[in-house]
Protein backbone atom coordinates (compact mmCIF):
# COMPACT_ATOMS: atom_id res chain seq x y z
CA UNK A 1 0.00 0.00 0.00
CA UNK A 2 3.27 2.27 -0.24
CA UNK A 3 3.17 3.24 -3.59
CA UNK A 4 -0.84 4.05 -2.96
CA UNK A 5 -0.36 6.27 0.23
CA UNK A 6 2.39 8.22 -1.93
CA UNK A 7 -0.11 9.07 -4.47
CA UNK A 8 -3.03 9.89 -2.17
CA UNK A 9 -0.86 12.04 0.37
CA UNK A 10 0.33 14.09 -3.00
CA UNK A 11 -3.36 14.55 -4.13
CA UNK A 12 -2.69 12.17 -7.31
CA UNK A 13 -6.35 10.62 -6.34
CA UNK A 14 -6.71 8.78 -9.59
CA UNK A 15 -3.55 6.90 -9.32
CA UNK A 16 -4.18 6.19 -6.14
CA UNK A 17 -7.30 4.95 -6.39
CA UNK A 18 -5.66 2.40 -9.65
CA UNK A 19 -3.32 1.10 -7.65
CA UNK A 20 -6.11 0.20 -4.72
CA UNK A 21 -8.35 -1.32 -7.21
CA UNK A 22 -5.09 -3.41 -8.36
CA UNK A 23 -4.09 -4.42 -5.14
CA UNK A 24 -7.51 -5.87 -4.27
CA UNK A 25 -6.91 -7.66 -7.46
CA UNK A 26 -4.21 -9.74 -6.60
CA UNK A 27 -4.95 -9.80 -3.09
CA UNK A 28 -8.81 -10.23 -2.25
CA UNK A 29 -8.06 -10.40 1.89
CA UNK A 30 -7.59 -6.55 1.71
CA UNK A 31 -11.05 -5.97 2.23
CA UNK A 32 -10.29 -7.20 5.79
CA UNK A 33 -7.80 -4.33 6.20
CA UNK A 34 -9.56 -1.87 7.63
CA UNK A 35 -6.64 0.73 7.16
CA UNK A 36 -6.93 0.08 2.95
CA UNK A 37 -11.07 0.37 3.69
CA UNK A 38 -10.47 3.82 4.79
CA UNK A 39 -7.94 5.06 2.35
CA UNK A 40 -9.84 3.38 -0.57
CA UNK A 41 -13.16 5.26 0.56
CA UNK A 42 -11.70 8.51 1.14
CA UNK A 43 -9.64 8.49 -2.60
CA UNK A 44 -13.19 7.89 -3.99
CA UNK A 45 -14.67 10.94 -2.05
CA UNK A 46 -11.65 12.77 -3.09
CA UNK A 47 -12.61 12.03 -6.83
CA UNK A 48 -16.52 12.56 -6.48
CA UNK A 49 -17.89 8.76 -6.30
CA UNK A 50 -19.71 9.18 -3.27
CA UNK A 51 -21.60 5.84 -4.04
CA UNK A 52 -17.95 3.84 -4.20
CA UNK A 53 -17.05 5.85 -1.24
CA UNK A 54 -20.54 5.03 0.76
CA UNK A 55 -19.26 1.25 0.14
CA UNK A 56 -15.91 1.57 2.23
CA UNK A 57 -16.76 4.45 4.66
CA UNK A 58 -20.24 3.37 5.98
CA UNK A 59 -18.80 -0.34 7.25
CA UNK A 60 -20.05 -0.64 10.69
CA UNK A 61 -16.55 -1.27 12.26
CA UNK A 62 -15.72 2.41 11.53
CA UNK A 63 -19.00 3.52 13.55
CA UNK A 64 -17.98 5.73 16.09
CA UNK A 65 -14.47 6.27 14.36
CA UNK A 66 -13.90 10.33 14.48
CA UNK A 67 -11.24 10.52 11.37
CA UNK A 68 -13.94 8.08 8.99
CA UNK A 69 -16.93 10.34 10.56
CA UNK A 70 -15.40 13.42 9.43
CA UNK A 71 -15.09 11.92 5.62
CA UNK A 72 -18.61 10.59 6.10
CA UNK A 73 -19.80 14.33 6.86
CA UNK A 74 -17.92 15.43 3.74
CA UNK A 75 -19.81 12.38 1.66
CA UNK A 76 -23.29 13.21 2.75
CA UNK A 77 -22.80 17.03 2.21
CA UNK A 78 -21.63 16.18 -0.89
CA UNK A 79 -24.82 14.37 -1.68
CA UNK A 80 -27.03 17.29 -0.02
CA UNK A 81 -27.79 14.56 3.34
CA UNK A 82 -27.84 17.71 5.58
CA UNK A 83 -29.26 15.62 8.51
CA UNK A 84 -27.05 12.86 8.14
CA UNK A 85 -23.82 15.34 7.73
CA UNK A 86 -24.78 17.46 10.43
CA UNK A 87 -24.74 13.97 12.56
CA UNK A 88 -21.58 12.52 11.11
CA UNK A 89 -19.87 15.83 11.79
CA UNK A 90 -20.44 16.07 15.16
CA UNK A 91 -18.93 12.81 16.18
CA UNK A 92 -16.38 13.67 14.22
CA UNK A 93 -15.56 17.06 16.55
CA UNK A 94 -12.47 18.86 15.67
CA UNK A 95 -10.14 16.10 14.43
CA UNK A 96 -9.72 17.17 10.88
CA UNK A 97 -7.53 20.18 12.16
CA UNK A 98 -5.01 17.71 12.70
CA UNK A 99 -5.28 16.78 8.81
CA UNK A 100 -2.83 18.64 6.11
CA UNK A 101 -4.14 22.35 5.73
CA UNK A 102 -5.78 21.20 2.37
CA UNK A 103 -7.52 18.17 3.58
CA UNK A 104 -8.40 20.05 6.92
CA UNK A 105 -9.98 23.07 5.13
CA UNK A 106 -11.72 20.71 2.64
CA UNK A 107 -13.86 18.96 5.47
CA UNK A 108 -14.17 22.52 7.18
CA UNK A 109 -16.11 23.74 4.03
CA UNK A 110 -18.00 20.99 3.96
CA UNK A 111 -18.96 21.77 7.88
CA UNK A 112 -19.41 25.01 6.93
CA UNK A 113 -22.00 24.23 4.06
CA UNK A 114 -23.88 21.87 6.47
CA UNK A 115 -24.30 24.04 9.41
CA UNK A 116 -25.68 26.41 6.58
CA UNK A 117 -28.15 24.18 5.31
CA UNK A 118 -29.23 22.61 8.80
CA UNK A 119 -29.53 26.06 10.27
CA UNK A 120 -26.75 25.01 12.81
CA UNK A 121 -25.15 28.47 13.77
CA UNK A 122 -23.07 27.30 16.79
CA UNK A 123 -21.37 25.28 14.20
CA UNK A 124 -21.46 27.89 11.66
CA UNK A 125 -19.46 29.90 14.28
CA UNK A 126 -17.22 26.87 15.16
CA UNK A 127 -15.93 26.86 11.15
CA UNK A 128 -15.58 30.31 10.47
CA UNK A 129 -13.77 30.80 13.68
CA UNK A 130 -11.85 27.37 12.40
CA UNK A 131 -10.87 28.89 9.35
CA UNK A 132 -8.95 32.19 10.45
CA UNK A 133 -7.46 30.92 13.11
CA UNK A 134 -6.50 28.28 10.07
CA UNK A 135 -6.84 29.70 6.88
CA UNK A 136 -6.25 27.22 4.06
CA UNK A 137 -3.32 27.80 1.69
CA UNK A 138 -2.42 31.37 0.48
CA UNK A 139 -3.23 31.53 -3.38
CA UNK A 140 -5.53 28.71 -3.47
CA UNK A 141 -9.16 27.93 -4.63
CA UNK A 142 -9.64 27.47 -1.17
CA UNK A 143 -9.42 30.94 -0.11
CA UNK A 144 -11.92 32.02 -2.42
CA UNK A 145 -14.52 28.72 -1.21
CA UNK A 146 -13.65 29.95 1.81
CA UNK A 147 -14.88 33.49 1.57
CA UNK A 148 -17.66 32.38 0.05
CA UNK A 149 -18.78 30.48 3.15
CA UNK A 150 -18.25 33.61 5.07
CA UNK A 151 -20.35 35.83 2.72
CA UNK A 152 -23.00 33.03 3.37
CA UNK A 153 -22.80 33.37 6.92
CA UNK A 154 -23.04 37.51 6.90
CA UNK A 155 -25.73 36.84 4.81
CA UNK A 156 -27.57 34.22 7.27
CA UNK A 157 -27.08 36.81 10.19
CA UNK A 158 -28.18 40.02 7.84
CA UNK A 159 -25.22 41.31 8.11
CA UNK A 160 -25.63 42.36 4.18
CA UNK A 161 -22.96 45.04 3.93
CA UNK A 162 -20.37 42.29 5.07
CA UNK A 163 -21.84 39.57 3.00
CA UNK A 164 -21.86 41.75 -0.22
CA UNK A 165 -18.54 42.76 0.20
CA UNK A 166 -17.67 39.16 0.37
CA UNK A 167 -19.61 38.46 -2.38
CA UNK A 168 -18.33 41.22 -4.72
CA UNK A 169 -14.94 39.64 -4.07
CA UNK A 170 -15.60 36.11 -5.11
CA UNK A 171 -17.20 37.34 -7.71
CA UNK A 172 -14.46 39.47 -8.98
CA UNK A 173 -12.07 36.53 -8.18
CA UNK A 174 -13.09 34.95 -11.52
CA UNK A 175 -12.82 31.90 -9.98
CA UNK A 176 -15.18 29.27 -10.69
CA UNK A 177 -17.09 27.93 -9.34
CA UNK A 178 -17.34 30.18 -6.78
CA UNK A 179 -17.49 33.14 -9.05
CA UNK A 180 -20.66 32.16 -11.04
CA UNK A 181 -22.18 30.56 -7.58
CA UNK A 182 -21.02 34.22 -5.64
CA UNK A 183 -22.87 36.10 -8.57
CA UNK A 184 -26.00 33.95 -8.00
CA UNK A 185 -26.33 34.25 -4.25
CA UNK A 186 -25.15 38.00 -4.50
CA UNK A 187 -28.74 38.61 -6.70
CA UNK A 188 -30.48 36.23 -4.35
CA UNK A 189 -29.73 38.86 -1.69
CA UNK A 190 -30.14 42.05 -3.80
CA UNK A 191 -33.60 40.85 -4.12
CA UNK A 192 -34.35 39.91 -0.64
CA UNK A 193 -32.95 43.35 0.78
CA UNK A 194 -34.86 45.42 -2.05
CA UNK A 195 -31.12 46.33 -3.87
CA UNK A 196 -31.94 45.29 -7.28
CA UNK A 197 -35.19 44.63 -9.35
CA UNK A 198 -36.15 41.23 -10.37
CA UNK A 199 -36.09 42.05 -13.79
CA UNK A 200 -32.31 43.63 -13.55
CA UNK A 201 -31.03 39.92 -11.51
CA UNK A 202 -32.74 38.08 -14.35
CA UNK A 203 -30.55 39.90 -16.68
CA UNK A 204 -27.30 39.60 -14.57
CA UNK A 205 -28.19 36.18 -14.03
CA UNK A 206 -28.83 35.25 -17.43
CA UNK A 207 -25.21 35.87 -18.78
CA UNK A 208 -24.18 32.60 -16.07
CA UNK A 209 -26.13 30.33 -18.17
CA UNK A 210 -23.20 29.50 -20.24
CA UNK A 211 -20.48 30.28 -17.52
CA UNK A 212 -20.83 27.01 -15.24
CA UNK A 213 -22.93 24.15 -16.72
CA UNK A 214 -24.11 20.17 -15.52
CA UNK A 215 -24.28 20.41 -11.91
CA UNK A 216 -26.48 21.37 -9.45
CA UNK A 217 -25.49 24.96 -9.74
CA UNK A 218 -26.75 25.03 -12.67
CA UNK A 219 -30.22 23.77 -11.54
CA UNK A 220 -30.56 26.45 -9.05
CA UNK A 221 -29.66 28.90 -11.54
CA UNK A 222 -32.21 28.03 -13.95
CA UNK A 223 -34.78 27.67 -11.39
CA UNK A 224 -33.88 31.08 -10.03
CA UNK A 225 -34.26 32.50 -13.24
CA UNK A 226 -37.82 30.83 -14.38
CA UNK A 227 -38.85 32.66 -10.55
CA UNK A 228 -37.67 35.96 -11.44
CA UNK A 229 -39.27 36.10 -14.87
CA UNK A 230 -42.28 34.56 -13.74
CA UNK A 231 -42.57 37.73 -11.36
CA UNK A 232 -42.05 39.54 -13.59
CA UNK A 233 -45.09 38.53 -15.82
CA UNK A 234 -42.49 37.48 -18.46
CA UNK A 235 -43.94 34.11 -19.16
CA UNK A 236 -42.02 33.34 -22.08
CA UNK A 237 -38.84 33.17 -20.47
CA UNK A 238 -39.91 31.85 -17.22
CA UNK A 239 -41.36 29.01 -18.96
CA UNK A 240 -38.71 28.47 -21.00
CA UNK A 241 -36.30 28.48 -18.11
CA UNK A 242 -38.70 25.98 -16.05
CA UNK A 243 -38.63 23.29 -19.10
CA UNK A 244 -34.79 23.00 -19.44
CA UNK A 245 -35.11 22.55 -15.81
CA UNK A 246 -37.36 19.71 -15.99
CA UNK A 247 -35.23 18.65 -19.45
CA UNK A 248 -32.22 18.36 -17.88
CA UNK A 249 -32.60 17.47 -14.18
CA UNK A 250 -35.95 15.42 -13.99
CA UNK A 251 -35.56 14.14 -10.79
CA UNK A 252 -34.54 17.33 -9.03
CA UNK A 253 -37.66 19.19 -10.76
CA UNK A 254 -39.61 16.31 -9.54
CA UNK A 255 -38.45 16.66 -5.90
CA UNK A 256 -39.22 20.02 -5.87
CA UNK A 257 -42.43 19.99 -7.49
CA UNK A 258 -41.30 21.75 -10.39
CA UNK A 259 -42.85 19.83 -13.12
CA UNK A 260 -46.29 20.65 -11.13
CA UNK A 261 -45.42 24.55 -11.31
CA UNK A 262 -44.72 24.38 -14.93
CA UNK A 263 -47.83 22.66 -15.59
CA UNK A 264 -49.91 24.69 -13.59
CA UNK A 265 -48.43 27.67 -14.96
CA UNK A 266 -49.54 26.06 -18.09
CA UNK A 267 -53.05 25.95 -17.57
CA UNK A 268 -53.45 29.17 -15.95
Amino acid sequence: LNLAKFYFANGFYSEASGILGYAAELDPALMDNLEFRAMRGVTHLRLGHTKDAAVDLLLATFDGNQEIAAWRGVMFGMDRNWAFAKYAFGVAGEIHHGYPTELATEVALWRGQTALNAIDVPMLQTVIAGLEANPPPEGSKQVIAADLLRAQAYAFIDAVPDALRLYNGVVDSGVLPYSAQGELMRAQLLIKTKGTTPEEAAKELDKLRFTWRGDEFEYRLLVELGNLYLGSKNYREGLAALRQVVSLYPDLARADGISDRKSTRLNS
